[in-house]
């Protein structure tokens, strides 16, 4: 019997799919950030006693900081944490349970999710043993055991010997007196545009012949950060003309030129955020904002999805995030030579942001 015919998870939460991104522009990743970075801050619930090990201070129970990082079966995930030096064991189902936050709207990163747990633990998948046979409940099952979806709270049951997707967090009563809270972080963070590791890169069609490449340098912004509350996070982006870059210093001067972008007139490309929505138990956002280019103004929508945030005390915050999608030059005003010169422009970014 598979593991994953006997866990009763909601399919919209367990098997999330990738989703394309449908309408992008060069800067609405940025908002995609400030939405990852969100729900993702140290809460005062715990403290790093070291590099391996939480402590939650609302029980005084240590965890392990990361799980086992392989599919694991039930018997082989007691036995990974009772073979850690330390009095290390699994956890029971009440204890998973008290450590899930539905609050947290984004939470860590858990492989290709985002689970509700609230504090800086290194989670590879979403679904964990417990300590609990599901016999020892009085119910059937014999061969089964109780573990819990950090993505949605729900607690399941899996075969004994499957290991599919199941990993081990392990946990123990702390031999430290019990410590305080950590200081409250700033309700707010303002984040800047690394430009050295940002690229923003867009294509087009030529006479159906070739894709020729472009990417837009010297990308400059800030992203003000709200922990507390998505809707209050914004982002400002600037892309100069003077960054466009194809390889060929002829083509360069053309797309500048007022055939193409006019950079003579219209300098810089600016984006500012004004929506975002995150779909709860993934990394991936829906960014509205408004995109001026060519002197137009447009709103554009699209997904983005994040690839990694750092938020611990004692390190600066750090996150970073790529984005695809296409946009329509002719709603900037830019249609010359349409549909010889394609309308469609393919946008691909990847973009970093950390504390100044």
């Amino acid at each position: 019997m598979h593991t994953n015919a006997l866990r009763q998870f909601d399919s919209k939460h367990v098997r999330l799919r990738r989703v394309a991104c449908l309408v992008a522009g060069p800067l609405f990743a940025v908002q995609g950030l400030s939405a990852a970075f969100a729900g993702t801050a140290t809460p005062a619930r715990w403290v790093a006693s070291d590099e391996l090990v939480l402590q939650d201070t609302r029980t005084g129970l240590e965890w392990t900081r990361a799980d086992n990082g392989y599919d694991i079966d039930w018997t082989h995930a007691k036995e990974f944490c009772t073979h850690l030096p330390g009095k290390w064991r699994l956890p029971t189902i009440d204890q998973l349970a008290a450590v899930y936050e539905h609050s947290q709207a984004v939470g860590v990163n858990c492989g290709p999710s985002r689970c509700g747990i609230s504090g800086p633990f290194r989670l590879s998948a979403e679904w964990f043993w417990s300590a609990d046979a599901v016999g020892n409940d009085g119910s059937d099952g014999a061969e089964l055991a109780w573990g819990f979806g950090m993505v949605n709270g729900a607690r399941t049951k899996s075969v004994q010997y499957a290991g599919d997707g199941s990993r081990a967090l392990c946990v123990r009563l702390s031999a430290r007196p019990k410590q305080g809270p950590l200081p409250e972080q700033n309700p707010a963070a303002d984040l800047a545009i690394d430009p050295s590791h940002t690229a923003i890169i867009f294509s087009w069609t030529h006479h159906g012949f070739s894709h020729p490449l472009a990417r837009m340098e010297q990308p400059s912004g800030m992203l003000h950060w709200s922990r507390a509350d998505l809707s209050e996070s914004s982002v400002v982006v600037k892309l100069p003309m003077e960054g466009l870059r194809t390889g060929d210093d002829d083509l360069n001067k053309r797309l500048r030129g007022s055939d193409f972008f006019d950079a003579a007139n219209y300098p810089t490309i600016t984006f500012k955020s004004t929506a975002v929505t995150p779909r709860t138990g993934t990394n991936e956002f829906t960014l509205v904002g408004a995109l001026t280019v060519h002197g137009t103004t447009r709103q554009v929508t699209l997904l983005a999805k994040i690839n990694s945030v750092r938020d611990e005390p004692g390190q600066p915050p750090q996150m970073g995030f790529d984005a695809d999608g296409v946009l329509r030059r002719s709603d900037f005003g830019l249609s010359r030579y349409v549909p010889m010169i394609g309308d469609e422009i393919a946008i691909h970014i990847t973009l970093e942001t950390r504390s100044e």
